[in-house]
């Protein structure tokens, strides 16, 4: 059975599409892409439309096994691409991930990249944030302005904040700085809307978005998040647009982002938990 939550997340991926497609449509397959070093918008498109049907083989056969997801990571450079076309593939591929997104709905047990995690639950979040990152890539890329709902960035920053207790995200590394240590917290508010970048204070810019606030304690065996407000050894405050492309190691504006505190700590910690990432 659907629950709204679900349903709006496959809405979600939808509209990231479409409003991809709508940015690169248009322009020059080789465009290089700032937020992916090293790609092309037409290695950028095939990258989304890969995962979109790499995830929609796993929720329509019900994978308990790992599929090989060839169509994410095969984006080698082409000389000539035609992104109109491109574009159409990437609806089509969206369309056909949401329609067994929706068949098999969010309790179905499928494989997925997190062993705890077993649902296509997962796999619908994942997707809409995967989409709407790589908008925010799209954006950049050809100098658009990229904006997103409240509701939408958060749920993105609060899925990225999730994976903050696995292994990899804090356990030792030879030559490596601990991630976690006495003292060692972290605090995330995204309830105001502009911060200043020389004190990280907050400007006044019109009413705030609903309340948005993580806490994460790196001092015991392993990080745990709180979605709560808390003193931290480290604080950062922006809107949740620019909190979620700060943790995705997206180009910030000037001024987007107020850090109080621990500076060293934030880039120690953003570094490792960016691990699924790589």
């Amino acid at each position: 059975m659907s629950t709204p939550e679900f349903a709006r997340r496959c809405t979600e991926i939808t509209r990231q599409t479409a409003e991809l497609r709508k940015l690169v449509e248009a322009a020059d397959a080789l465009t290089p892409v700032p937020g992916c070093p090293g790609w092309h918008l037409g290695q950028l498109v095939r990258h989304v439309g890969g995962a979109h049907r790499w995830v929609e083989e796993i929720i329509r056969t019900r994978a308990t096994r790992e599929v090989p997801d060839d169509l994410v990571n095969a984006v080698a450079p082409r000389r000539a691409e035609d992104l109109a076309a491109l574009g159409a593939w990437l609806d089509e591929g969206a369309a056909r991930l949401v329609e067994q997104l929706h068949a098999a709905g969010p309790d179905a047990r499928v494989w997925t990249v997190l062993p705890d995690e077993t649902s296509p639950a997962f796999w619908a979040r994942r997707m809409a944030g995967e989409t709407l990152v790589h908008r925010a890539d799209a954006a950049l890329a050809v100098g658009a302005e990229f904006t997103a709902t409240d509701e939408a960035a958060r749920d993105a920053v609060d899925e990225w904040l999730s994976f903050c207790d696995h292994p990899e995200a804090h356990a030792p590394l030879p030559d490596s700085p601990a991630v976690l240590g006495p003292g060692r917290t972290l605090a995330f508010d995204t309830t105001t809307a502009t911060p200043d970048a020389a004190d990280g204070a907050l400007s006044p810019g019109g009413p705030p978005p609903a309340p948005a606030r993580w806490f994460i304690d790196l001092t015991g065996d392993t990080p745990v998040l709180h979605r709560t407000a808390a003193p931290a050894a480290v604080t950062v405050r922006a809107t949740p647009t620019a909190l979620l492309l700060f943790l995705y190691g997206r180009p910030l504006p000037d001024g987007a982002l107020g850090v109080t505190g621990d500076r060293e700590l934030l880039a120690r910690w953003r570094d490792r938990a960016a691990f699924w990432l790589t």
